[in-house]
């Protein structure tokens, strides 16, 4: 993974040589609290820092953000770019033949096992909603499991 860019606001700060968790505002050289003394550097922060360069320093916290704007305009443009070439090079399942795919047109034997459990399912569900066994016939439902599944055969009320 990349390293991160430094963020707009230190064009205007310094991390303070004797202090780590503070930041010295090289324009009027108050320090901001970074984090908690002895906190680890991954929790350190630039929240107060903008803060502070927007409420008293407005011009050059316009550049910091147009700075921190640029930055993650760079970002987003590196992501894409990474996005594209990763697309390039995923490997792609191979195409199905013409017997693969006449295969998948096929309905299913009535001895096969998806063939079989469909239309226990269907009894069941026809039992449980006590529905007429003449509701197989419908055209609509039909053409709903139909939708479903292509290969299975809807199996007749005779």
């Amino acid at each position: 993974m990349a390293q991160r860019d430094k963020s707009g606001v230190w064009l205007f700060f310094k991390e303070n040589v004797n202090t780590p968790e503070l930041a010295d505002c090289t324009i009027c050289t108050k320090q901001m609290r970074r984090a908690q003394p002895g906190a680890s550097r991954k929790m350190f922060q630039t929240s107060s820092m903008w803060g502070h360069l927007k409420a008293n320093h407005p011009a050059e916290y316009k550049v910091a953000d147009e700075a921190r704007q640029e930055s993650s305009k760079k970002r987003k443009r590196q992501q894409e770019e990474a996005n594209k070439i990763q697309e390039i090079y995923v490997i792609r399942p191979q195409q199905e033949t013409l017997e693969q795919n006449s295969e998948r047109q096929l309905k299913y034997p009535s001895d096969h096992k998806f063939q079989k459990e469909g239309e226990n399912l269907i009894g069941y569900w026809l039992c449980d909603a006590l529905k007429p066994y003449t509701t197989v016939e419908n055209e609509m439902f039909v053409r709903m499991i139909a939708h479903f599944n292509k290969r299975f055969t809807v199996p007749s009320a005779k």
